[in-house]
């Protein structure tokens, strides 16, 4: 019985439905047998709820919409400080902690990309996406596409100190197998010609999938990392074939025809075939699509980091808004 009150009531929270009825519904359907400690505990629910403001009608993306609307109407305001109180991206490292949820700082470079003047005060925004990308790793994607436009399209970007930043980041989420990170922040420094320390390359050999091993080998035929990663990966892949989870390496490594490619077992016909036409998965040089049909002579007239793409906020915004309405 508590769990199906306490499944009840915080599915109801999740959701953003919770509110005073519900949970008075609730507890009037406890039997009588149920007894006190029950409605003791749905009532501490009330009283949580009631206590935080929570608004079932607006969840984070339209409260933080409002604090953003709210903001200093001058940008560096905006983007930092002021005597008026935090600004709306402090506001949003303290809503991404007390909910778990790195998708609002996503949100934040989403924003800030959507309106062209965000990217002007660099110095400002510069150490807002260092923070996402060191302490909230899902943010990788977002930041990288920054990097690699800032890089490409104004050319002013502190490529060292960055290198280093992506070097960490490959490092820590390569050794716990975080594929989505590692494939990202190698992309990043690929396209930043930024060095990968071999046994940073290893621990992705050892630890990660077969995506991020692809990636990374493509970074030794670049240069980027040392030719003992081979080694390492051949040694992963030693006893499998093309039927299992690791068929995209050796795909690759067949196709490329890298160091000891005679060696790697396909065991697979439809793999083979696709070896006899060259076919690859992974393109290192490849550009984010902002880029695409864009010679590399106008890079500098693209204004945004991060193509159009759905996401599940997009009728938060107040209907009110009209013409000025922000499509996230």
């Amino acid at each position: 019985m508590r769990w199906r009150c306490t499944c009840l009531a915080w599915s109801a929270h999740a959701i953003g439905k919770i509110t005073a009825a519900l949970l008075e519904r609730a507890r009037n359907a406890l039997p009588a047998a149920a007894g006190h400690e029950y409605v003791a505990l749905l009532a501490r629910y009330r009283e949580y709820f009631e206590h935080n403001e929570f608004d079932s009608n607006h969840p984070w993306s339209s409260r933080f919409a409002r604090r953003r609307e709210s903001a200093p109407a001058s940008k560096i305001a905006f983007l930092g400080f002021s005597d008026s109180g935090p600004s709306w991206p402090k506001q949003a490292f303290a809503m991404t902690v007390a909910t778990g949820d790195d998708a609002i700082l996503k949100y934040v470079i989403r924003y800030i990309d959507r309106h062209t003047d965000g990217w002007e005060n660099w110095v400002i925004v510069e150490p807002f996406l260092k923070r996402c990308v060191v302490h909230f790793g899902h943010t990788v994607d977002y930041v990288s596409r920054v990097l690699v436009w800032r890089h490409l399209a104004k050319g002013d970007l502190d490529t060292a100190v960055w290198g280093d930043i992506l070097a960490a980041i490959i490092d820590r989420h390569g050794r716990i197998g975080n594929d989505s990170e590692v494939c990202w922040a190698v992309y990043a420094s690929a396209i930043l010609g930024c060095e990968i320390a071999a046994e940073s390359a290893n621990h992705i050999v050892r630890n990660c999938g077969a995506l991020s091993i692809v990636s990374i080998l493509n970074c030794v035929e670049e240069g980027l990392t040392g030719l003992s990663v081979f080694a390492s990966a051949r040694e992963r892949i030693r006893l499998e074939s093309a039927n299992g989870a690791f068929w995209p390496v050796i795909l690759e490594w067949k196709s490329r025809q890298w160091r000891g490619h005679k060696h790697v077992n396909v065991g697979n016909d439809v793999i083979d075939s696709l070896v006899s036409r060259e076919a690859l998965l992974f393109d290192i040089t490849r550009l984010p699509l902002v880029f695409k049909d864009i010679g590399k002579e106008d890079f500098d007239v693209v204004e945004n980091a991060i193509e159009d793409r759905p996401s599940m906020y997009d009728d938060d915004a107040p209907s009110d808004q009209g013409e000025d309405e922000d499509n996230f």
